[in-house]
């Protein structure tokens, strides 16, 4: 099967690659469980939006103890709704993991020269593994992760790719870690290219810089 057509730049998945999201998303909600660590984000959040008490763990202690302050975020317009944890944690999987799915699609023609066979196996292979699927839920900031790892192939391979962009300018507030590979990225482009790759160390800068 060659590469479909694509319009506007944006590829056309084949029949496979659909049923690899619908595997994905099917897959996600089979394995959805909660680890020990998500009440953490949970008391945090809870404490914000239903008992008016800040940001915080306990009370009057203003300590960032939990590793993601932008699952941590994400979550809190969700409970504000009024949904439980167990919704949130599988609408937030669902999400990311068809954005992971997008990301995989646009890897894949990005990689493979024109007009050449498009057989997906990464796709495949992931959409598949227990261990990727399954940590698409446990309510930490794990599917964010697992998305922004596609983002980074994508943005090494395919730099001007917007939204790889965006999405690796985030990473630090995914991880505080994750500067370390953003910085060898944005090093490696700039290297290669022989010009700084703007937009995600501006997204960096202004989030994790305010946060």
């Amino acid at each position: 099967m060659t590469a479909p057509a694509q319009r506007d730049g944006w590829p056309r998945p084949t029949a496979i690659e659909w049923l690899c999201l619908a595997a994905s998303l099917l897959l996600s909600l089979q394995y959805a469980w909660l680890l020990d660590d998500a009440f953490v984000y949970f008391r945090y959040v809870d404490n914000l939006v239903h008992l008016g008490r800040g940001l915080v763990f306990n009370e009057g202690e203003y300590v960032e103890g939990y590793s993601s302050p932008l699952w941590c975020v994400a979550l809190v317009p969700l409970r504000a709704l009024g949904l439980d944890w167990w919704m949130i944690t599988r609408l937030l999987a669902l999400g990311c993991a068809a954005l992971t799915w997008w990301l995989l699609v646009l890897l894949a023609r990005r990689s493979a020269p024109g007009g050449t066979p498009i057989v997906n196996l990464p796709l495949a292979y992931l959409a598949f593994n227990y261990a990727t699927q399954t940590y698409f839920t446990s309510g930490v900031e794990a599917p964010m992760v697992q998305l922004v790892a596609v983002a980074f192939s994508l943005f090494v391979l395919a730099p001007d790719v917007r939204l790889a962009q965006w999405l690796v300018g985030l990473a630090p507030m995914i991880r505080h870690e994750l500067a370390l590979p953003l910085a060898l990225a944005l090093a490696w482009l700039a290297w290669r290219e022989r010009r700084v790759r703007w937009v995600p160390v501006v997204v960096a800068g202004s989030t994790l810089g305010a946060w």
